[in-house]
């Protein structure tokens, strides 16, 4: 469904979802597959935000993704603001 729907305007719609990286990283001497938590700006496919971290997604993961998506000074933006509306993937069903 990736890219099936109306591109509309900057912030108007994003998309969020996550990841689990299939590369092995050392995390305190364990191997570690990663998860990337990102947004997506629907109408100019920019990512304005993103969080990676070595264990599976949690609420604090979601929401340092979506505060990196919201800010736009440094060391965040240019991308970012406040959407009208945030689409979740709820995963394959």
């Amino acid at each position: 469904m990736f890219l099936a729907r109306l591109r509309g305007w900057r912030n108007q719609v994003w998309e969020t979802d996550h990841m689990q990286v299939p590369v092995l990283v050392d995390v305190d001497g364990h191997a570690r597959r990663p998860w990337i938590t990102w947004f997506t700006d629907c109408a100019t496919n920019a990512i304005p935000g993103v969080a990676v971290i070595p264990v599976h997604p949690s609420r604090e993961s979601v929401l340092s993704a979506l505060r990196s998506a919201v800010l736009r000074e440094d060391p965040y933006g240019p991308f970012g603001g406040l959407p009208e509306k945030v689409r979740v993937d709820r995963g394959k069903g």
